[in-house]
């Protein structure tokens, strides 16, 4: 409880802020004046030790390396040759990427032949077409048309002379583009890749293997994890234009919710939509929509939907929010959950109830539960599920919830003992140093369900606004401690206030999808390269937490929620192509794991009301459905500059107030 009071305070003063400096500058279009004032102080006064890099406002400076060697001409690219393949691809890419983009271009083995009399010639045949920054990235679509593959491989040259085209000092990128292995060493080019990264720490080299075999697959992996970089296969002109995306700007990725969908009832009545809960090993996964009608943008509304649970077992019920990817800018509204149930006869069951509030920002995956008590007095086995939600600041969204629900059974048999009894509450000080294990690059999922397993220590890269899920497992009687590090912050020149404000924000949930208690830092920020922060579970796992308003009571893969949140500046969404962060995270269970209850399976007549199985993509678009809300006119956006000061005061107040009034609650 403590812990969400300080981060709503936290939330509050980053808002105090943002709106003091709107104030101090009303003058222009309110919502254009963040970016511009955070600029001129980020000018005037920078960061120490922060070097500043004379590019374009947007990214950190890159450089593209084309591999036009002779084997491009192999026609095995769906019926095209690989240079007509990379071609069509680095078009679409060149045409997407912003015009103010520090985007550099190279390419190799144009200018020889491949026979052996022109080799020393071939090695030293290294073109540049634009320095990062010279030229907008749509003007170079007309030289990538021009490029005749001819030659040899000279990777290790390439790479040097990318760099030297790139500022000394800052975050730089080159992304390598090779059908093939070095033909020009010694010296090997993952030596060449080690040297470089040496001199200059915050290089990173991608390396994108187009049509390769596996020794070309190895020397590339190897040159990108010498820089702390990614290695990406591309067999096709549509696989290599994402990865070009990816690796340099990429867009935040989306959450998709369960193909099994049910329509929530606006009405209590019989026509709500019964669905299953689903036994421990088995949970049911369902997608619950709202009404997209909105009765009252203020009042709370409330959607109904019927769980059919057997008799004797605990109902528990895990939901997620759907989130809209980006930043989300300045108080653009949210929601807030609440959930009660109540038996077949009306009575209200006594419940744990974890609320949704998304603190007027629906940029992360807010989750809550409901946990019926065995001894709640409710009987039968259906419930009514009301969900309770409450708009604000003008969100007008369908509210869409990954919903999991779970009936509990009682059991005799719990396995070891250690499940008869509540696990004791860790304390900070508890949490000792993970020491990391290698730095494997893993992809991870956009929801629990894509989540991937991961090895005890693996990098990542995330952007703004994107919420990324890995796999963790954790025994009988065990804790989890995690230990994160921030990589590379992706920094982006003249924006060193909003890079400030950007921080990852961590999340765990077990294999119910229930929130998982942490203690530590559930935050960091992003400016805190290097600099471990460290959490894990407040409670070990053991089955007597069932019956208590903890979730630390099923073993097995839990689900390690990773946001990069910024709420503060521009306004990002799932269009917005933004310079990652890479991070690194280390984990390690705690206590020797013991054996555990089985739990049995069941069985459940039909679900009443049929469900529909839908598409993730045919999903509706919530950052579609809410564009009106930033849609203000100048007028009104002056009036709110003006207004909005004053009422801060008010707002702390009534968050105070909210937060007692509720934990009270």
């Amino acid at each position: 409880m403590v812990n969400q009071v300080i981060m709503k305070y936290r939330a509050l003063t980053k808002v105090i802020a943002h709106l003091v400096v709107c104030a101090g500058l009303i003058g222009g279009s309110f919502l254009a004046v963040p970016h511009v004032a955070l600029q001129a102080m980020a000018q005037t006064k920078p960061t120490q030790g922060t070097q500043h890099v004379a590019q374009a406002d947007g990214n950190a400076p890159t450089m593209v390396i084309l591999d036009a060697s002779g084997s491009m001409l192999a026609q095995d690219v769906d019926g095209k040759t690989r240079m007509a393949a990379a071609k069509e691809a680095l078009t679409g890419f060149l045409n997407d990427v912003p015009d103010n983009a520090p985007l550099g271009l190279m390419t190799y083995g144009t200018k020889t032949g491949s026979s052996d009399a022109e080799k020393a010639a071939g090695c030293k045949d290294v073109t540049l077409l634009s320095a990062p920054g010279q030229r907008t990235a749509k003007s170079l679509v007309g030289d990538i048309q021009g490029i005749t593959p001819r030659g040899y491989t000279p990777i290790g040259l390439s790479i040097q002379q990318a760099v030297q085209q790139l500022p000394k000092q800052g975050p730089k990128s080159v992304v390598l583009v090779s059908d093939g292995i070095e033909t020009c060493a010694p010296p090997p080019v993952c030596d060449i890749a080690y040297e470089l990264k040496r001199e200059h720490p915050n290089l990173l080299i991608h390396t994108v293997g187009f049509k390769v075999d596996d020794a070309a697959r190895t020397e590339l992996s190897c040159v990108a994890q010498a820089t702390g970089g990614t290695y990406t296969d591309a067999d096709s002109a549509e696989a290599l234009r994402s990865t070009l995306t990816t690796v340099t700007l990429r867009t935040g990725q989306g959450y998709q919710l369960p193909a099994k969908r049910v329509k929530a009832s606006a009405n209590s009545d019989d026509k709500v939509p019964t669905v299953n809960a689903g036994p421990v090993g088995h949970p049911t996964r369902v997608t619950v929509e709202t009404p997209a009608e909105i009765k009252d943008e203020i009042a709370a509304e409330d959607y109904y939907v019927k769980i059919r649970v057997p008799e004797g077992h605990q109902l528990h019920v895990a939901y997620t929010a759907k989130h809209q990817v980006g930043s989300g800018g300045l108080l653009p509204g949210g929601i807030e959950v609440d959930t009660k149930v109540q038996d077949s006869k009306g009575h209200q069951c006594t419940a744990y109830v974890k609320h949704i509030d998304s603190n007027n920002h629906m940029n992360i995956p807010r989750s809550g539960e409901i946990i019926v008590n065995r001894n709640s007095g409710c009987t039968g086995e259906e419930y009514l599920l009301d969900f309770s939600v409450e708009r604000n600041f003008g969100f007008k969204s369908p509210v869409e919830f990954d919903t999991t629900i779970v009936a509990v059974p009682q059991l005799s048999d719990v396995g070891d003992p250690a499940n008869k009894a509540q696990s004791p509450v860790r304390k900070d000080t508890d949490l000792a140093a993970v020491p990391a294990v290698g730095q494997q690059l893993v992809t991870p999922g956009t929801e629990p369900d894509s989540a991937p397993n991961v090895p005890p220590t693996f990098r990542s890269e995330i952007v703004i606004g994107e919420t990324q899920y890995v796999k963790i497992p954790a025994g009988w009687g065990q804790n989890l401690n995690f230990e994160l590090s921030v990589v590379d912050e992706g920094r982006v020149d003249g924006q060193l206030f909003e890079d400030a404000v950007k921080e990852f924000e961590f999340a765990l949930l077990n294999p119910a999808r229930e929130s998982v208690d942490l203690i530590g830092a559930t935050t960091s920020d992003v400016t805190d390269v290097n600099k471990p922060v460290r959490f894990g579970t407040a409670r070990a796992v053991s089955f007597a937490n069932a019956d208590q308003p903890n979730p630390a009571w099923l073993a097995g893969d839990h689900y390690l929620a990773v946001t990069l949140a910024r709420n503060i500046g521009d306004n990002t969404d799932e269009k917005t192509l933004s310079v990652p962060v890479r991070y690194q995270i280390a984990f390690a269970p705690v206590g020797v794991a013991v054996a555990g209850p089985i739990f049995p399976d069941f069985t459940l007549p039909e679900e009443s009301v049929s469900t529909s199985t839908t598409s993730a993509s045919s999903a509706p678009s919530t950052a579609a459905a809410n564009a009106d809300v930033s849609s203000t006119s100048s007028t009104t956006r002056l009036a709110i500059g003006v207004a909005v000061v004053g009422i801060v005061v008010l707002l702390a107040a009534v968050l105070v107030a909210t937060t007692v009034i509720r934990r009270r609650g």
